[in-house]
């Protein structure tokens, strides 16, 4: 191919194209309009419309997927500080009851148990699990 023929007859390589586009898109974000840019680059309209929309949907997608990963990350932030949350209330709920069952006594203690085992044992007479914990309670002391 010859020189003189027109600029969308003539072949470019990879690196030639990289910095044809790339130069197209720097014209572009100036605002030049696309026909002046293909003017100034020797090229086709349509070949400047192309990379332009190729460009664009390349931006928009990157666009895209930033924001996807911004929202993971907002995502993933308010689940810890709900999980914080969740430990801090778990921790004091263990301040508390722990306390609690500091206060009660063995006895009472027992006695709670019993309530349980007998509660089990009145949904189910032959649970083997209740009637032994029932065995193994320790005798009431009067």
């Amino acid at each position: 191919m010859a020189d003189d023929e027109p600029p969308h007859r003539r072949r470019l390589d990879p690196e030639q194209v990289r910095k044809r586009d790339a130069e197209i898109m720097r014209l572009t974000d100036l605002d030049v309009p696309y026909r002046q840019i293909a003017v100034l680059l020797d090229c086709a309209e349509g070949t400047v419309q192309n990379v332009q929309r190729r460009e664009l949907k390349k931006r928009e997608k990157a666009m895209k997927k930033e924001q996807k990963q911004r929202e993971q990350q907002q995502r993933e932030q308010q689940q810890h500080e709900l999980d914080d949350e969740l430990d801090d209330l778990d921790d004091e709920l263990d301040d508390i009851t722990g306390s609690a069952i500091d206060k009660m006594t063995e006895q009472q203690l027992i006695d709670l148990e019993r309530t349980a085992i007998m509660a089990d044992l009145a949904a189910d007479p032959t649970d083997a699990l209740a009637l032994y914990r029932l065995r193994h309670l320790p005798p009431v002391r009067l």
